[in-house]
């Protein structure tokens, strides 16, 4: 399937609409779009929060590191977007987790 190329007098005003279409026609192919994070977003994997200590961080992926035999989960993915425990994460989103947890509230 081809789409014909817009003329070139489309400004950069123009552009987010744009981008809202070609996701429109990718997702109608049956393409999964993933917008992409805020400037400056961290993510991390959430697996084990439970065992995070105040003020660390999220671990980074297996995939990234070439070590996905060290995750149960990492077999079963194609990428770590897709992983549940990919997560963003900021310094008070982690504290809010870590709140729910100590009322006996699970971290998902």
């Amino acid at each position: 399937m081809t789409h014909p190329i817009k003329p070139a007098e489309n400004t950069v005003e123009d552009l987010p609409t744009e981008i809202w279409e070609a996701r429109d026609i990718l997702e109608a192919a049956g393409w999964k779009v993933t917008p992409p994070p805020p400037q400056g977003q961290q993510f991390g994997c959430f697996c084990e929060i439970e065992a995070m200590e105040p003020g660390s961080k999220p671990d980074g992926c297996v995939i990234d590191d070439g070590l996905r035999e060290n995750c149960v989960y990492a077999d079963r993915i194609d990428r770590k977007e897709s992983c549940s425990f990919w997560r963003a994460w900021s310094e008070e989103s982690i504290r809010k987790m870590w709140e729910g947890i100590e009322r006996g509230q699970s971290a998902d």
